[in-house]
């Protein structure tokens, strides 16, 4: 049952970050507008925000809505962190990836 859980989980979680990073990233490395340095220079200081200082505005808001103790909250907790984390590591990606290719 744990294991079932968890798994449903990382999967779900996985998949929304992927849903959500991968067009952010991709814009953010190909797409050349104004304010792109400054969005990832605000990824870049949210990211740099310790997680401890989340725990208590997380916890309210999960409690307000009534999710503690659920996967949706568990998952809902885990996306910013994950979603940051991939937007940073894809975007390093792509801009590697030439553009004839």
């Amino acid at each position: 049952m744990y294991m079932k859980n968890s798994l449903i989980i990382a999967l779900i979680t996985t998949a929304i970050t992927l849903v959500i990073s991968i067009p952010a990233a991709y814009a953010l490395a190909k797409i050349r507008f104004r304010a792109g340095t400054v969005f990832f220079m605000v990824i870049l200081v949210i990211r740099m925000v310790p997680a401890v200082t989340q725990l208590l505005p997380l916890f309210q808001i999960l409690s307000k809505f009534h999710l503690i103790n659920t996967r949706t909250g568990l998952i809902i907790s885990y996306l910013p962190g994950s979603v940051i984390f991939a937007v940073m590591l894809m975007r390093t990606f792509f801009y590697g990836v030439s553009a004839g290719a």
